[in-house]
């Protein structure tokens, strides 16, 4: 569908919003599908040995990617709340997004076990907070909480051999959430405007001079990471909400981001599914001399071809898992309804968190 632009914030997250899409949220996640291909990408060439500085920038960005991605989820969870009135459907959305993601690490792997990838940790989120919309209005104050409570416990109970091994990822899904809430409830307080700006120039002032002592600028998820990847997700989401209420987004680049971000889930396995093989058959470009130039010109051509695939899925409806999907929960909808002896009857949510 094609995004739209809103003018007053406020408004946007007291309103039901049916099926109106933010451009700023969809610029968001096609941005982390664009860093997160150009990282993965750089796993097929020897960036380390032959282009350092290279390396360490497409380290030190790319390690954006993921974080981001959770965070925009959290933040479409937001609206997708808004947009539905039963907590049952949050959490078939949950599942059938965690089943997702099962289902390709089998189609990878050839095997059953839960690693949690992003697609997965993005559908256990869903589930765990339409499940706490479903108890209680009360468990809201409680949300964070649960989600980063049951993640631990899961993550130390299954050990290291994740996927995302470094703790705790599912963190940016309620970081996204709070961000919405933030800047699509809230943002017309003062007070909390200041306070987030104070916050940041604190946060940057920890980062330099932990980053002077410690003689390396953080690019892991640890205490200090996880504010340094906090602080670059506000700014990113802040600066394209910006951009986009400036009105100054007739440009190929901003529609390449929306593009991206309307087929996210598609794109997300699309460039997963080209690193597998490259992999498994040693393919990558050998031009120049440099794999610096190389990984480059690879990258660009495979977004320029995802972006081409992009004008498919929009023609052909069944060849982008956001449909798919979609289908899946309006059949399982469906055939619930018919089971009325077995139905509940679920109470609207408040529309103020």
């Amino acid at each position: 569908m094609v995004a739209m632009r809103h003018n007053n914030s406020a408004e946007l997250g007291e309103k039901h919003r049916g099926d109106v899409r933010v451009a700023g949220v969809d610029a968001a996640r096609g941005l982390a599908i664009i860093l997160m291909t150009v990282f993965h990408q750089h796993l097929l060439f020897s960036l380390k040995k032959t282009d350092p500085f290279v390396f360490l920038g497409v380290s030190a960005v790319g390690g954006l990617a993921a974080p981001l991605f959770l965070a925009v989820a959290g933040i479409s969870a937001f609206f997708f709340m808004r947009r539905h009135e039963r907590p049952v459907e949050m959490i078939l959305h949950g599942a059938v997004i965690f089943a997702v993601g099962w289902i390709m690490h089998f189609v990878v792997h050839k095997n059953f076990v839960v690693d949690f990838n992003a697609i997965e940790i993005i559908g256990g989120c869903y589930f765990l907070l339409g499940m706490a919309w479903a108890l209680s209005r009360l468990l809201w104050w409680w949300l964070p909480v649960i989600l980063t409570a049951g993640w631990t416990i899961w993550i130390f109970w299954q050990g290291a051999h994740l996927c995302f091994r470094r703790w705790p990822y599912p963190v940016f899904f309620v970081c996204g959430y709070c961000l919405a809430l933030l800047f699509f409830q809230y943002w017309h307080k003062p007070v909390l405007r200041r306070t987030i700006f104070c916050l940041i120039v604190v946060g940057w002032t920890t980062l330099t001079v932990l980053g002077v002592v410690n003689g390396i600028f953080p690019d892991r998820i640890t205490s200090v990471g996880l504010l340094y990847h906090f602080t670059w997700i506000f700014l990113i989401m802040a600066g394209l909400l910006w951009f986009e209420r400036t009105g100054l987004t007739d440009n190929i680049f901003w529609r390449f981001l929306i593009r991206y971000g309307q087929f996210s889930l598609t794109l997300y396995y699309v460039q997963q599914f080209f690193l597998r093989i490259c992999q498994k058959f040693k393919w990558n470009l050998h031009i120049f001399q440099g794999d610096g130039m190389n990984w480059l010109i690879q990258s660009l051509v495979l977004l320029l071809t995802m972006y081409l695939l992009t004008k498919v899925f929009q023609r052909v409806c069944f060849f982008r898992l956001e449909w798919i999907v979609k289908q899946v929960e309006l059949i399982i909808l469906a055939r619930g309804r018919r089971l009325s002896t077995l139905g509940v009857k679920w109470k609207p949510a408040s529309k103020k968190i």
